[in-house]
């Protein structure tokens, strides 16, 4: 269990797990990270059977990492900065059942970019980070399904909704009740939302 701990001015990722990472699970509740100015300051990841809920992150890169199943996230602040999404299930194909994520408070809001990244806005599901610019590099026999999505609130000024980047066979994703107060002053062709279902190296689509 994790609870009641406060984090100030990480240098890095805050918290990763080196080992078997199928095994070990965790319980968050009232975890503060404060001061993530330094870029690549990520939230947590949460593992399989995992829980995060009432919880404040300051966070400079992706804040959420949903890359397990079983998986209950609720009741959380962010105050987001420039770099990386606020929710994140990409970087690599992967099989994942059973999330929820509700009741999400973006605040201070300063995602910023004025091209089209790949690794960015509220919900995103990233290219692979081997080749970010590769369409090849999905598994159709990996499966993303019973992802839950609820009740995201964004203040300020938003750069983009979501970009989804598909590396693995998908099922029965629900985004409900995404609120945005605005957009910035980029330009639309900066701010677009993105679905793009990759394929494998022989071809195969997910």
């Amino acid at each position: 269990q994790l609870h009641g701990i406060t984090i100030s001015e990480p240098p890095y990722h805050s918290f990763v797990v080196y080992g078997d990472d199928q095994t070990f699970h965790m319980s968050v509740s009232s975890y503060h990270q404060v001061g993530s100015w330094y870029w690549q300051t990520d939230g947590l990841e949460i593992y399989r059977g995992s829980s995060l809920e009432n919880t404040f992150f300051h966070s400079n890169d992706d804040v959420l990492k949903i890359y397990h199943s079983d998986v209950i996230v609720r009741n959380i602040v962010v105050w987001k900065n420039e770099n990386g999404p606020v929710i994140q299930w990409g970087w690599s194909p992967r099989t994942i059942n059973n999330v929820t994520v509700d009741q999400i408070d973006i605040i201070h809001n300063r995602i910023w970019w004025s091209d089209v990244k790949h690794n960015t806005c509220i919900i995103n599901s990233a290219t692979h980070y081997a080749d970010t610019e590769s369409t090849n590099t999905a598994d159709p026999n990996q499966l993303i399904k019973n992802l839950i999505i609820s009740n995201i609130r964004s203040e300020g000024m938003n750069s983009c909704a979501m970009r989804i980047y598909a590396l693995s066979s998908t099922q029965s994703i629900t985004i409900e009740n995404l609120w945005i107060e605005q957009w910035n002053q980029l330009n639309k062709s900066s701010q677009i939302s993105i679905f793009k279902a990759y394929k494998d190296k022989n071809g195969n689509q997910v």
